[in-house]
């Protein structure tokens, strides 16, 4: 809403691009990069944390969001800011009392399409996070390995037998 048109068409591809890359790739990046500087700066056995985890899924989620949401203040008509402006409303008011209610539709889309794909990255979680299978000690630590329902799913899937309990 207030890049000039060329940075804006910039950093539209630019998001556009993170939205396309594969869960995979961000797992990978995360446990070759991130859980190794993670594993530096706090002084760790490994860097397979919970913190790390969350890195990683905010940079995967987020572009998303961004992209999404953009769209939809983008699909906001001109003419609804011009009224504001006529009315004598500064370029802010303009953002926050007519331009983010008028796409808040497609901003509320944007965050449940963004929760739906953090909720779906199972391998990029089982890659960065390590899937420990016990609680971290105490509960809100972040720098304690710990898994995710679907990475425990997804690593317990191969050997399971058939009519086993699981």
């Amino acid at each position: 809403e207030i890049a000039p048109p060329k940075l804006r068409k910039i950093l539209k591809f630019s998001v556009e691009i993170l939205a396309g890359i594969p869960s995979i790739v961000y797992g990978f990046f995360g446990l070759i990069v991130l859980n190794v500087f993670i594993k530096d700066i706090f002084n760790l056995h490994h860097g397979n944390t919970w913190l790390s985890g969350s890195l990683i899924l905010a940079i995967m989620v987020l572009p998303t969001i961004v992209s999404v949401c953009e769209d939809a203040i983008r699909a906001v008509p001109n003419y609804y800011r011009e009224a504001s402006y006529a009315m004598g409303a500064t370029r802010w008011q303009t953002i926050y009392r007519v331009v983010i209610p008028s796409g808040m539709s497609g901003i509320t889309a944007a965050i449940i399409l963004g929760i739906g794909r953090a909720l779906g990255e199972t391998m990029a979680m089982l890659l960065v996070i390590g899937n420990c299978k016990v609680f971290p000690e105490p509960i809100t630590n972040m720098l304690d390995c710990v898994a995710v329902i679907t990475s425990t799913i997804a690593a317990g899937w191969g050997p399971t037998e058939q009519g086993s309990l699981e």
